[in-house]
């Protein structure tokens, strides 16, 4: 039988992707579920950080924050070699590599954290930051952006270096010139 909540990836605004552990969920050899196996699984969403603010100071990429919990659960470490994976995208913008956080929402500490025991970057090489937790809670990431360039602005600065080039150079020129 074809198990469809384990390994199933959720997508979300800007093709933000959420995907659930391949074992989350136990599936009995038989194929037959009894009532009293089944379980509860909420995946939200949220588009904006304002419920996860701590000291007004924004952290969570483009204002996304994903929770995922199982009915009966909390929120604790799944069991091994499980992880939830999420990407986050920055429509427009790209990510600097290597400078990215994968976070868990703390409760007790009303904060969020970047604990490498639960929590690791995949990719953060393009407009995304993907993350993998082997903990079931609220997460985000968060980076730094790279800020570029644009092709006009590269553009004068090169023309504006090539034409001082020229005067310079005429200049040059001339001097030698009048010299013999």
């Amino acid at each position: 039988k074809e198990d469809y909540i384990n390994g199933h990836t959720f997508t979300g605004k800007n093709s933000d992707t959420f995907q659930l552990p391949e074992n989350l969920l136990e599936v009995p050899a038989t194929g037959t579920i009894s009532p009293s196996a089944c379980r509860r699984v909420q995946l939200t969403e949220y588009s904006t950080e304002h419920w996860f603010l701590t000291n007004d100071k924004t952290t969570a990429l483009n204002g996304k924050v994903f929770s995922a919990s199982l009915q009966g659960r909390g929120s604790r470490p799944l069991t091994e070699g499980n992880e939830v994976v999420y990407r986050i995208h920055t429509p427009g913008l790209r990510v600097k590599p290597g400078q990215s956080l994968c976070l868990l929402w703390s409760q007790a500490a009303e904060s969020w954290l970047s604990d490498w025991q639960f929590c690791r970057v995949v990719d953060d090489s393009g407009n995304y930051v993907e993350c993998a937790c082997s903990h079931l809670s609220v997460y985000t990431a968060h980076a730094q952006m790279a800020f570029m360039a644009s092709y006009n602005e590269a553009f004068y600065a090169s023309g504006f270096i090539c034409v001082s080039g020229t005067v310079w150079m005429k200049s040059l020129f001339r001097y030698s010139v009048h010299l013999v």
